[in-house]
């Protein structure tokens, strides 16, 4: 049996989730020696190897997981390419519908998102709907998430556009809201334009 230990799961861009268990005394993970073209890290969250974590997608939902059945990479020498797709680990079926964040479930940090049209809001930690998976964002048609993490009052959320767009600002001009709703402008895009990029940047 699997112990339930502190654990580092690692997202990588094209797809793919590894655990790095973290036992006491262990060292923090090493960068990889041998990476595969665009095998880069998109999001990282720590948990516990049998806890309980979450996984945003494109289409505003968070899905329910733990990471107990990932492959498991030592910490000393991390290859993103020995993981597990993600969206077959998930069983999400819409081949279009991607991951784009992992986060915490029982921290107490909310979680920021920022969408294609320039939406940007904070979920309150905690007050989460019980079931395998639920709409963390009401998107409006045509609209789908870019980004997403955890973000004190103290960081910043930015923006970056097609159109060569960047905004930048502080998280707490986002009060934090409830799963069910939709968010708040944060980026004007013009018409023939779109948001590529949101974050969330400690300053």
């Amino acid at each position: 049996e699997i112990p339930d230990v502190p654990t580092l799961v690692l997202l990588s861009t094209t797809g793919r989730a590894v655990r790095v268990d973290l036992p006491e005394g262990s060292e923090a993970p090493a960068p990889a020696t041998r990476r595969s073209k665009h095998d880069a890290i998109l999001s990282t969250v720590h948990g516990t190897t049998r806890g309980e974590l979450g996984a945003i997608t494109t289409r505003g939902r968070l899905i329910r997981f733990t990471p107990v059945d990932l492959p498991s990479v030592p910490p000393n020498s991390v290859q993103l390419g020995a993981g597990a797709r993600i969206g077959d680990y998930l069983g999400i079926a819409d081949k279009k519908e991607r991951v784009i964040a992992l986060v915490s479930l029982s921290g107490d940090e909310p979680i920021a998102l920022g969408t294609r049209q320039g939406v940007v809001k904070r979920v309150s930690p905690g007050a989460y709907p019980n079931r395998p998976d639920f709409e963390i964002i009401s998107l409006k048609p045509g609209d789908e998430l870019v980004g997403a993490g955890h973000s004190r009052d103290e960081h910043e959320l930015v923006f970056v556009t097609s159109d060569a767009q960047l905004l930048h600002f502080a998280a707490s001009a986002v009060r934090p809201q409830g799963a069910a709703a939709s968010g708040m402008a944060g980026i004007n895009v013009s018409a023939k334009a779109q948001v590529l990029f949101f974050g969330v940047v400690d300053p």
